[in-house]
Protein backbone atom coordinates (compact mmCIF):
# COMPACT_ATOMS: atom_id res chain seq x y z
CA UNK A 1 0.00 0.00 0.00
CA UNK A 2 1.12 3.63 -0.84
CA UNK A 3 1.83 6.05 1.57
CA UNK A 4 -0.49 8.15 0.76
CA UNK A 5 -3.30 5.44 1.30
CA UNK A 6 -2.80 4.92 4.73
CA UNK A 7 -5.39 5.59 7.41
CA UNK A 8 -4.51 8.74 9.71
CA UNK A 9 -4.51 8.63 13.84
CA UNK A 10 -7.50 10.73 13.28
CA UNK A 11 -9.02 8.33 10.23
CA UNK A 12 -8.59 5.37 12.59
CA UNK A 13 -9.94 6.91 15.86
CA UNK A 14 -13.17 7.37 13.57
CA UNK A 15 -12.78 4.17 12.16
CA UNK A 16 -12.74 3.22 15.87
CA UNK A 17 -15.63 4.91 17.04
CA UNK A 18 -18.16 3.23 14.39
CA UNK A 19 -16.62 0.00 15.27
CA UNK A 20 -16.87 0.52 18.81
CA UNK A 21 -20.64 1.86 18.15
CA UNK A 22 -21.47 -1.28 16.31
CA UNK A 23 -19.67 -3.71 18.27
CA UNK A 24 -22.26 -4.03 21.28
CA UNK A 25 -25.20 -4.79 18.37
CA UNK A 26 -22.96 -7.78 17.03
CA UNK A 27 -24.46 -11.13 18.20
CA UNK A 28 -22.01 -13.24 16.36
CA UNK A 29 -19.21 -14.27 17.84
CA UNK A 30 -17.32 -14.79 14.36
CA UNK A 31 -18.07 -10.98 13.42
CA UNK A 32 -17.12 -9.74 16.73
CA UNK A 33 -13.80 -11.83 16.35
CA UNK A 34 -13.29 -10.34 12.93
CA UNK A 35 -13.83 -6.84 14.37
CA UNK A 36 -11.52 -7.78 16.46
CA UNK A 37 -9.15 -8.34 14.25
CA UNK A 38 -9.71 -5.11 12.13
CA UNK A 39 -9.41 -3.52 15.73
CA UNK A 40 -5.20 -4.97 16.20
CA UNK A 41 -4.47 -4.10 12.34
CA UNK A 42 -5.54 -0.86 13.21
CA UNK A 43 -3.55 -0.75 15.59
CA UNK A 44 -0.29 -2.06 14.23
CA UNK A 45 -1.05 -0.68 11.39
CA UNK A 46 -1.20 -4.47 9.02
CA UNK A 47 -4.69 -3.54 7.71
CA UNK A 48 -5.40 -6.03 4.72
CA UNK A 49 -7.96 -6.22 2.08
CA UNK A 50 -10.08 -8.44 4.62
CA UNK A 51 -10.09 -5.90 6.78
CA UNK A 52 -10.79 -2.71 4.34
CA UNK A 53 -13.31 -4.69 3.25
CA UNK A 54 -14.79 -4.89 6.95
CA UNK A 55 -13.97 -1.10 7.71
CA UNK A 56 -15.78 -0.39 4.43
CA UNK A 57 -18.84 -2.72 5.51
CA UNK A 58 -19.04 -0.80 9.01
CA UNK A 59 -18.77 2.92 7.43
CA UNK A 60 -21.63 1.95 5.06
CA UNK A 61 -23.56 0.69 8.02
CA UNK A 62 -23.06 4.10 9.78
CA UNK A 63 -23.35 6.40 7.27
CA UNK A 64 -26.07 8.62 8.50
CA UNK A 65 -27.02 9.02 4.47
CA UNK A 66 -27.58 12.76 4.38
CA UNK A 67 -28.05 13.02 8.29
CA UNK A 68 -28.84 16.30 9.25
CA UNK A 69 -27.16 15.82 12.88
CA UNK A 70 -24.37 15.25 11.29
CA UNK A 71 -21.97 18.71 11.15
CA UNK A 72 -21.41 19.50 7.72
CA UNK A 73 -17.12 19.40 8.03
CA UNK A 74 -17.72 16.07 9.82
CA UNK A 75 -20.13 14.41 7.09
CA UNK A 76 -17.60 15.55 4.77
CA UNK A 77 -14.65 14.27 6.50
CA UNK A 78 -16.64 11.14 7.11
CA UNK A 79 -17.67 10.76 3.08
CA UNK A 80 -13.76 11.06 2.57
CA UNK A 81 -12.60 8.31 4.68
CA UNK A 82 -15.47 6.28 2.72
CA UNK A 83 -13.98 7.36 -0.63
CA UNK A 84 -10.18 6.50 0.72
CA UNK A 85 -11.39 3.03 2.44
CA UNK A 86 -12.50 2.17 -1.20
CA UNK A 87 -9.36 3.41 -3.29
CA UNK A 88 -7.17 1.72 -0.70
CA UNK A 89 -9.41 -1.46 -1.81
CA UNK A 90 -8.78 -1.00 -5.30
CA UNK A 91 -4.75 -0.78 -4.69
CA UNK A 92 -4.95 -3.74 -2.14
Amino acid sequence: MSESLRYTADEIAVIEGVIGTLFPRMADPSLQDAYLSVHQHLETGTVCAIDLKRIESALELADPGQCTSFHKEDYRNYTQLRVKTRAMLRNA
